[in-house]
């Protein structure tokens, strides 16, 4: 049984009609020296509508989170959610890395029995979608958006 070439394409456009992306990104560096930002999240591509606004100001705290409610109900923080859930545990795992050995991810050793023993409570708890075990305390989305925030204010300060 082949897939035609329209199966594909439908499939393709499918997937990215249910993503979200983090666009409009603007970081800056607070005076306790923490990444602050803003940005849309947008659903499907750069240029899809726009399903939240997040405001962080780099003092502590939790990131502001705006519904566009215009376009869209309150059920898209759980759909938003639910994408981070399926698509970034790569990048938590990663952040627990660097968080529990203070190294850049490219510096860690990934054979090392004592990370990988330390990360597997982190992993069951993300398979299991629990954010209290994960140690997410601001939340998911605002984690999300914080990590790529941070990782692309570093990214553009180490390009210099």
């Amino acid at each position: 049984m082949t897939i035609s070439e329209t199966e594909i394409h439908l499939k393709l456009k499918n997937r990215k009609r249910d993503r979200f992306v983090i666009s409009k990104l603007k970081t800056h560096l607070s005076r306790k020296q923490w990444v602050g930002y803003t940005c849309e999240i947008r659903k499907g591509s750069n240029r899809g509508p726009t399903a939240a606004y997040i405001a962080e100001e780099g003092i502590g705290g939790s990131a502001f989170i705006d519904i566009n409610f215009d376009l869209f109900t309150k059920e898209v923080l759980t759909d938003i959610e639910n994408y981070i859930w399926h698509n970034c545990y790569l990048d938590y795992m990663r952040y627990m890395t660097e968080c529990h050995t203070g190294l850049d991810i490219n510096d860690i050793d990934f054979t090392d029995k004592k990370l990988i023993r330390y990360l597997a409570p982190f992993r069951r708890a993300w398979l299991d979608r629990d954010v209290d075990k994960c140690e997410l305390y601001d939340g998911l989305i605002n984690w999300w958006t914080q990590y790529v925030a941070t990782n692309h204010y570093y990214s553009k300060k180490n390009r210099k």
